[in-house]
């Protein structure tokens, strides 16, 4: 993940870090789908479908903000 490193460079300096690659993050998740077709006399046919799916995502490395610092 692209990261701003915000407890690294103080405030008194006026400008932000360049983003750097230091982030990691664990994404998992599940897809199901079912679907059925059938087709009625010559001329009708039909599809009738079902699709779900859990996606979560957890981060596990990365440089929070802890608020403002005063000195």
């Amino acid at each position: 993940m692209l990261m701003t490193l915000s407890r690294s460079v103080s405030t008194v300096v006026g400008t932000r870090s360049a983003d750097m690659n230091l982030g990691e993050m664990d994404n998992y998740g599940v897809e199901l789908s079912a679907t059925w077709r059938d087709k009625i006399g010559k001329d009708f046919k039909y599809k009738i479908g079902v699709n779900t799916e859990y996606t979560d995502n957890k981060v596990l490395v990365m440089d929070f903000s802890t608020g403002h610092e005063y000195r």
